[in-house]
């Protein structure tokens, strides 16, 4: 891990030392512990697997991440496939594979109008602050009466301090 030093006068007559992260600057790849860094997962085909029952959130892939502030993205691929679908199609990040926390501005929604056709969609930006090693899921949700949906899609997390 790279840090900057900083030696401060401290209240006890001593000094101490502040650290923070800085980031690669000679055109190297960043390490995990380095800002810049991003790790990845991707499902490049359209699969049923991890498809959530009708009306609740799936996940396509998953980046399990280290403590620190990651800004995390990702873009699915949904397809109706021989599902005719009831109600919107949603996507979001959360760090439950069900779904669980992802909030009205943490998704995108999707009008159920695919006509035969798998589209893509990017999910909204969402900024983490963490303290330990944590998982994140790229999700989907599906609203359907009968057949099987599919989903694909990447993850990413890009390390920011």
């Amino acid at each position: 891990m790279t840090y900057i030093v900083i030696p401060v006068k401290g209240g006890g007559g001593g000094a101490t030392a502040l650290r923070g992260l800085i980031p690669v600057t000679d055109g190297s790849a960043a390490t995990i512990n380095e800002i810049g860094y991003i790790e990845t997962a991707q499902v490049t085909s359209l699969t049923a697997s991890g498809i959530g029952a009708t009306g609740a959130w799936g996940s396509v892939t998953s980046v399990t991440i280290p403590a620190g502030v990651w800004m995390l993205q990702g873009i699915a691929q949904v397809f109706e496939n021989d599902a005719p679908l009831t109600q919107v199609i949603k996507i979001g990040i959360s760090s439950s594979a069900s779904g669980a926390g992802i909030g009205t501005f943490d998704q995108t929604i999707i009008a159920p109008q695919l006509t035969g056709a798998p589209i893509q969609q990017i999910t909204p930006l969402v900024k983490v602050n963490i303290v330990g090693s944590t998982t994140y899921y790229l999700n989907t949700f599906f609203n359907y009466a009968s057949g099987s949906p599919q989903h694909a899609g990447i993850l990413w997390a890009i390390r920011y301090s």
